[in-house]
C-alpha cells in the first residue's frame, strides 16, 4: 500500500498543477497567428438564389475544430495547426459536402461554398433533431464500450466526469449524476421511458440492456434534455441503429476477465434487400465471485442471456417505418447490499417507430409506440435470513421472497419545422402508463408456516402525459436554445393495507395523486475570441415522486447503504431543481480543454429522516426506519475535461470533478455526496482506430463530508490504474485487452451499498486480466 500511497499523494499535489498549465497555455494565446497555425474561412449559400445560409455546421473531421455560419453565411476556423484536411459542410434541408483542405503555416485558406437543397437524410435525422440537447452533456461513444470489459452497462459511464456508480450487487450498478440518483435521472432507451422492477432499486433501467446493443450513451447534467422528458437530469441510451447497406454483414465478439471468471459472447448479422432490412443479434454473459485487492472474496455471480431482433422498410427514400423487440433472461443475481438476491428478471420489450422527412416548413416527422414488461423474484435462499441462528430473533431460519412486476405502455410524436433561416423549431407530444405491483411473503422455512404478507407496490398504476416546444436559432455568433414542457402525473395504487395507512399517518383519499409539472430551460454557445467559448445554461424542472416515496411500506431505498427499511409519504409534494451551468472551452492547436462550473437548488427537496415509532419488517435489517420528506437542498460543483495532442497519434488526457452538497433542512451534508476525483491518461494511435494502447489513473479523495444520522459512512481515497490495449488482426479480426486495477487496490466506491449483515462496505474487483476478440465479415 505504500507505493500506491505515494502515488495518490504525487496525483493530489502535483496533477492539478500540470492541468492548470494546459489551461493557462490556452488562455495565454494572442491573436497572432501561431506559426505552425493558419486560419480556414468562407461562406456558405443556397446554390438555388445565392442567398447566405446562416447555422450551417463547418467542422474539420477528426478534430475538434468546428464552428457555425453566422447571419452572413460567414464562417472561421482559426489557429488550426498545418496539415491536410477534410472540412465537412452541413446543415438540415442541404446536401452534406466534404471537400480537401491543406491548411498552411501562417497563412488562410479563403472558401466559397454552395449548398444544393435536399430532403433531411433518414441517417443523419437523431444526430440533426436533438443536438440541441445536448449542449451540456457528455457522452460515451461506441468504440469507448469496445475497449473495455463491461459486463453490466453502468459500468460504461465510469469514465464520464461528473457521474459515479452505486454497486449493490453483481449487476445493476446505478449510477449518480451530480449527487441525483435513482429517478432523478430519468432513463431513455431508444426514446422509451424505462424504470427498473425492483422495488429496492435491484436493477436500474440499464440492467435490462445488454452492452453489446448499445451505440451510444449520453448523460445530460442538468434540466436540459427537455424534449427527452421531464427529468432532473437525463441518461439517453441508443441502440444499433444502422441501416445495412449490403445484402449481408455482422459480427461475432467474445470475451473474457480473470477476475470472477466472467465470460460473454454476443454477435449480429444483418443486411437488405431492395426497401427491406433487418438486424438479429443475441448475447449470453456470466460471471462468478470476484476477489478483492485484499484477497477476499466478493459475491458476485450471475447469468444473462438476451436475443433481438430490429426489422424495417423504406417506403420511399424520406420515409421509415422499423420495429424492434427483444427478450432477456437473467438468473441468479448476487446482491451483497441487499436482504435478498435476484432470482430472476424476464424483459420483453417491442417499439415500432416512423420517420419521414420533408423539404418544406416541416423538416421531419417522428412517431413511436412502445412496451416492454418486466418479471422480478428476490429470494433470501443464500442469505444468513435462511439458517436458524439461536441468537437471532427469530431464531428460526426464514424463507423471503417478493415477486414484482412492472408493464409499461407509451409513444410519442413529434415534428421538427423549420419556418425561416435560422430558426428550427421541435415540438412534440408524449405519454405512458406504467403498472407495478409486488408482493412480499414471509415464512418459516422449517415448517413452511405463514408469517405475514406485505403489499409493496399496491397495483400502482402511474400515467403522465407532456408536450413540449423547443426553438433554437443562432444570432450572430451565439446558438441559442430555448425549451418549455408541461407534464401532467397521475398516480394511484389498486390496494394498501390498513397497515400501511396506519404507519404512514395518511388516509385512503390521499392515495389518489395528480401532479402538474411545468420546466423550462435556455441554453446558448458563444465563441468569446478566437480559442476561447462560453456554454451556459439555466432552468428549472420538476419531478414527481416515485411510487416507492409515497406508497413504499418498509422497503429498502437507494438512499440507504445499509438497506434501512422506508415508509411511503402519499402526499409528498413533487421535488424542483433550479439549475444554471456556466462553461468556457479552450482550443488552440492541439489543445481542447472545457471548464464547467454549476449550482442547484432543490425546491422540496426529497429526503428522509428517522420514523422512531415504525417498527421493521424483516430481521437483520437496521432498527432505525426512515420516512420520506420534503426539504431543500443545494448543490454546486465543477467538472474538467482536458486533452493535449503532443505529437500526432499520442494523447494526454486528464479530467476532474468536485461536488458539494447540503441537506438544510436537516441541517448536515446531501446524503450520497461523491468525493473529489481527477484521472490523467495517454494514448498512442498511430494509426486508424483498432491499433492503440492507453494508460490511465484515477485518483479519488477521501470523504468525510456525510450524513452521520442517516448512516453514511466516510470512505479512505484510493488510486487506480488501467491498462488497455487495441490491435488489429487478418481477415477481419480485431483485439481488445488490458488490465484493470493494475495495482491490485483494495477500495470501495464511497456510493457503495454495504453487506446488509456484516455491515461492511462492498468492494470493487481488484486486478482483473481481460481480453476480448471480435470478427467482423
Amino acid at each position: 500500500m505504500g507505493e500506491v500511497y505515494t502515488m495518490y499523494r504525487f496525483m493530489k499535489n502535483i496533477a492539478p498543477g500540470i492541468v492548470v498549465a494546459l489551461l493557462l497555455l490556452g488562455l495565454s494565446a494572442v491573436p497572432t497567428v501561431a506559426q505552425d497555425t493558419g486560419h480556414v474561412v468562407g461562406e456558405v449559400l443556397a446554390a438555388e438564389d445565392g442567398a447566405a445560409l446562416q447555422g450551417v455546421n463547418v467542422s474539420l473531421v477528426g478534430t475538434m475544430h468546428g464552428t457555425a455560419t453566422d447571419a452572413e453565411g460567414r464562417f472561421e476556423l482559426r489557429n488550426v495547426p498545418a496539415d491536410e484536411y477534410v472540412l465537412e459542410v452541413s446543415s438540415v434541408g442541404y446536401a452534406t459536402i466534404r471537400m480537401p483542405v491543406a491548411v498552411q503555416a501562417g497563412e488562410s485558406v479563403t472558401l466559397r461554398i454552395e449548398l444544393q437543397e435536399v430532403a433531411v437524410d433518414l441517417d443523419e435525422l437523431q444526430v440533426v433533431a436533438r443536438a440541441a440537447d445536448r449542449r451540456l452533456a457528455t457522452s460515451v461513444p461506441t468504440e469507448a464500450l469496445d475497449e473495455q470489459p463491461v459486463q453490466d452497462l453502468g459500468e460504461g459511464l465510469r469514465t464520464l466526469t461528473g457521474l459515479n456508480l452505486q454497486r449493490r450487487g453483481a449487476l445493476g450498478l446505478d449510477p449518480n449524476v451530480r449527487g441525483l440518483t435513482g429517478t432523478q435521472v430519468g432513463t431513455l432507451v431508444d426514446g422509451m421511458r424505462s424504470f427498473g422492477a425492483g422495488p429496492a432499486r435491484m436493477d436500474t433501467p440499464l440492467s435490462h440492456i445488454d452492452p453489446s446493443t448499445v451505440e451510444r450513451m449520453s448523460v445530460v447534467r442538468g434540466p436540459y434534455a427537455l424534449t427527452l422528458g421531464g427529468t432532473l437530469s437525463t441518461l439517453d441510451v441508443r441502440t444499433r441503429s444502422r441501416v445495412p447497406d449490403r445484402a449481408f454483414t455482422g459480427r461475432l465478439t467474445s470475451g473474457f476477465s480473470s477476475n470472477r471468471d466472467a465470460a460473454d459472447v454476443d454477435g449480429h448479422i444483418m443486411g437488405r434487400t431492395g426497401s427491406v432490412f433487418y438486424d438479429i443479434g443475441g448475447a449470453y454473459r456470466t460471471g462468478n465471485d470476484y476477489t478483492a485487492g485484499d484477497g477476499s472474496s466478493v459475491r458476485a455471480d450471475f447469468t444473462s442471456a438476451e436475443v433481438r431482433g430490429r426489422f424495417g422498410i423504406e417506403p420511399t427514400s424520406t420515409s421509415r417505418l422499423t420495429t424492434t423487440v427483444s427478450y432477456q433472461d437473467q438468473r441468479d443475481i448476487a446482491y451483497v447490499g441487499r436482504p435478498l438476491d435476484a432470482e430472476y428478471f424476464e424483459t420483453v420489450r417491442g417499439t415500432v417507430n416512423y420517420r419521414q422527412t420533408l423539404s418544406g416548413v416541416v423538416q421531419v416527422v417522428e412517431a413511436q409506440a412502445y412496451a416492454y414488461q418486466t418479471l422480478h423474484r428476490m429470494t433470501n435462499d443464500n442469505k444468513p435470513t435462511a439458517e436458524p441462528d439461536p441468537d437471532r430473533m427469530p431464531p428460526f431460519p426464514l424463507d423471503i421472497s417478493n415477486d414484482t412486476e412492472i408493464a409499461t405502455v407509451g409513444g410519442k410524436t413529434s415534428a421538427i419545422l423549420q419556418p425561416s433561416n435560422g430558426l428550427t423549431l421541435d415540438v412534440g407530444l408524449e405519454g405512458y402508463t406504467a403498472f407495478r405491483n409486488a408482493t412480499r411473503i414471509r415464512a418459516r422455512r422449517d415448517t413452511g408456516e405463514l408469517l405475514g404478507e406485505d403489499i409493496v407496490w399496491g397495483g400502482v398504476r402511474t400515467t403522465e402525459v407532456g408536450g413540449f416546444v423547443q426553438a433554437e436559432r443562432a444570432i450572430g455568433s451565439a446558438d441559442i436554445t430555448g425549451t418549455a414542457r408541461l407534464d401532467l402525473v397521475h398516480m394511484n395504487p389498486d390496494r394498501v393495507s390498513q397497515g400501511f395507512l396506519d404507519r404512514a399517518e395518511t388516509s385512503v383519499d390521499a392515495l389518489d395523486q395528480t401532479d402538474a409539472l411545468w420546466s423550462t430551460a435556455v441554453s446558448t454557445s458563444i465563441p468569446l475570441t478566437d480559442v476561447l467559448s462560453l456554454t451556459a445554461g439555466a432552468g428549472t424542472a420538476a419531478r414527481a415522486p416515485e411510487s416507492l416515496e409515497r406508497y413504499g411500506d418498509r422497503m429498502g431505498s437507494t438512499r440507504s447503504q445499509l438497506g434501512n427499511e422506508f415508509m411511503g409519504a402519499p402526499s409528498l409534494s413533487p421535488e424542483r431543481i433550479w439549475q444554471s451551468d456556466v462553461g468556457l472551452s479552450v482550443r488552440r492547436g492541439r489543445l481542447d480543454a472545457t471548464l464547467t462550473g454549476f449550482a442547484r437548488y432543490h425546491e422540496d427537496y426529497i429526503t428522509f429522516e428517522e420514523a422512531p415509532d415504525v417498527p421493521s419488517a424483516l430481521p437483520m435489517t437496521p432498527d432505525e426506519v426512515f420516512r420520506y420528506v420534503n426539504g431543500e437542498a443545494l448543490f454546486w460543483g465543477a467538472e474538467l475535461e482536458a486533452s493535449y495532442g503532443i505529437a500526432r497519434g499520442v494523447t494526454l488526457q486528464a479530467s476532474a470533478d468536485y461536488l458539494w452538497g447540503r441537506d438544510i433542512t436537516l441541517d448536515e451534508a446531501a446524503y450520497g455526496v461523491a468525493p473529489a476525483s481527477l484521472q490523467l491518461g495517454a494514448r498512442v494511435q498511430p494509426m486508424g482506430e483498432h491499433l492503440f494502447l492507453e494508460g490511465s489513473l484515477r485518483g479519488v479523495t477521501t470523504q468525510t463530508r456525510v450524513s452521520d444520522t442517516r448512516g453514511e459512512a466516510m470512505t479512505d481515497g484510493y488510486v487506480l490504474g488501467n491498462l488497455r490495449l487495441g490491435l488489429p488482426l487478418p481477415h477481419g479480426l480485431t483485439l481488445r485487452g488490458g488490465i484493470e486495477n493494475l495495482f491490485n487496490t483494495t477500495y470501495s466506491d464511497h456510493l457503495n451499498a454495504r453487506n446488509q449483515f456484516t455491515r461492511a462496505p462492498i468492494l470493487e474487483p481488484g486486478r482483473s486480466v481481460f481480453i476480448r476478440l471480435r470478427y467482423a465479415f
